[in-house]
């Protein structure tokens, strides 16, 4: 009784933490940042260390602890292995499945993060729970259903086979009873099939994913501000989606399955939707795995994510001769220049240098399929502001129709 107390106790504080309570946003990785797995995984990925001590000491504290007591977390404060246990009471008990194959996916996900791309981390227990936060969001994001099918699968299975998730499945409980001390060197002399059978798989897996399995051109997502570069956003990402559920603007979505398999479900900004707002860093505050590095907001504010490009085509000034600009209306950094035209119509040029790639030009543009799209950066910088200097610079470029002297 005393253990199903703390459990649900542990569990409806874990809820509001993902669903958000009357708690700090930054406190919406609190959850996914318990997993010494995902720290592992995404150290491996990222070639060092990638979290201040605040954030990682938990989930140290959670490994150091299981040298001594295994699974203990499972036991007492895991909220998917409670959320778990409700159905496990009334289930059919059927043995469904048999063989145990967590250690073989915990070290496919090793081998994978050695390779630079820890394909099945999405399994990590605590980055699914917080998936729940999309799911019964304000705005819930089609995508992330599918995405987050995962709870509703194990529960399902666990009213066939009792705990079959936590006790056949889950890495993170492998994890924990593997470093366990006590009986440790049997534990490997039993498991050394899984290390084998793991990275034999894993590593092979995430170089062939890289090399073949990538989006390229137009397909590469445009990536919320703080990512280091694509791939490796695309590799240290365990899909908790965290930063979709804090993003005030929603312009952070989850991607279509249009893309290479690394890309699957990402979080990427869609700017048909909403746009970045300038002085908002709250997206890179709330990432447990680094995959969006911490940004003050004047940091965020001069983050470089991607830049804006007018279709002539489609333009209202350009193609049409009609007068429109709502791009540079909107645009909060100034990066729209104004060429004028025949019979003083303006026309949209962008300046790529001061550009940030904010969306808010694409979000407005009124032309259906839009005029003016934001293009993603391969590697995130630093944009320039608009100071005199850049002024002088673009005066000069609207007398010679937006070109550079």
């Amino acid at each position: 009784m005393i253990r199903w107390a703390v459990r649900l106790v542990l569990l409806v504080v874990a809820l509001l933490l993902v669903l958000g309570g009357p708690l700090p946003d930054v406190m919406a990785k609190a959850v996914p940042a318990l997993s010494p797995l995902a720290v592992l995984s995404a150290s491996i990925a990222h070639r060092g260390w990638y979290a201040n001590l605040l954030w990682t000491a938990p989930a140290l504290l959670v490994l150091v602890s299981a040298l001594w007591k295994g699974r203990w977390f499972c036991r007492w404060i895991c909220p998917l292995g409670t959320v778990i246990s409700v159905p496990s009471q009334v289930s059919f008990r059927r043995r469904l499945l048999r063989k145990r194959i967590n250690g073989t996916f915990f070290w496919f996900i090793v081998g994978a993060s050695a390779a630079g791309l820890p394909l099945l981390l999405f399994l990590d227990p605590l980055s699914t729970f917080t998936r729940l936060g999309v799911l019964a969001g304000r705005n819930t994001d089609p995508w992330g259903w599918i995405a987050g099918a995962l709870i509703p699968a194990v529960m399902l299975l666990a009213l066939i086979q009792p705990q079959v998730w936590c006790t056949h499945l889950c890495p993170l409980g492998y994890f924990l009873e593997t470093v366990r001390v006590r009986g440790a060197r049997r534990r490997f002399q039993q498991g050394r099939r899984d290390v084998l059978r793991g990275l034999l798989l894993g590593v092979p897996a995430a170089f062939l994913v890289r090399r073949f399995a990538k989006a390229t051109g137009n397909e590469r997502p445009v990536m919320p501000p703080g990512a280091k570069g694509t791939d490796n956003f695309a590799a240290t990402c365990e899909r908790c989606y965290a930063c979709v559920e804090i993003c005030p603007t929603r312009v952070i979505r989850i991607r279509q399955r249009t893309a290479g398999i690394a890309e699957w479900y990402l979080p990427e900004m869609d700017f048909n939707t909403s746009y970045c707002e300038e002085f908002c860093n709250k997206c890179t505050q709330v990432c447990p795995t680094g995959a969006l590095r911490p940004l003050t907001e004047e940091q965020k504010r001069m983050r470089k994510i991607g830049t804006a490009r007018v279709i002539r085509e489609q333009c209202l000034g350009w193609a049409e001769q009609k007068h429109c600009m709502l791009c540079d209306e909107f645009c909060p950094y100034n990066a729209v220049l104004v060429r004028k035209g025949k019979n003083d119509v303006p026309k949209p040029v962008v300046d790529p240098d001061v550009c940030r790639g904010c969306g808010a030009c694409q979000n407005v543009c009124p032309v259906e399929g839009k005029a003016i799209v934001i293009d993603p950066t391969g590697l995130q910088g630093i944009a320039k502001e608009y100071t005199e200097v850049t002024g002088k610079q673009r005066r000069r470029r609207d007398r010679n129709g937006g070109r550079r002297n």
